[in-house]
This record gives C-alpha cells, structure tokens and sequence, in this order.
C-alpha cells in the first residue's frame, strides 16, 4: 500500500505497536 504522507505512516504504525502490546497484556493476564 502507499501512503501519501509520512504522519498517517507513523499513525499507522503506532496503532500496529499499541494493538500488539494490547493483545500481549491480554494474553499474559489469563
């Protein structure tokens, strides 16, 4: 895919971050 802008990459690539360390929290606290 390309992005048009070097902010919406950084945004996207900061929700992929925070998605995972959020499914990480999930799976180390069951």
């Amino acid at each position: 895919a390309m992005f048009t802008n070097r902010k919406e990459r950084e945004e996207l690539l900061e929700a992929l971050v925070k998605g995972k360390k959020e499914a990480d929290s999930i799976k180390f606290s069951q």
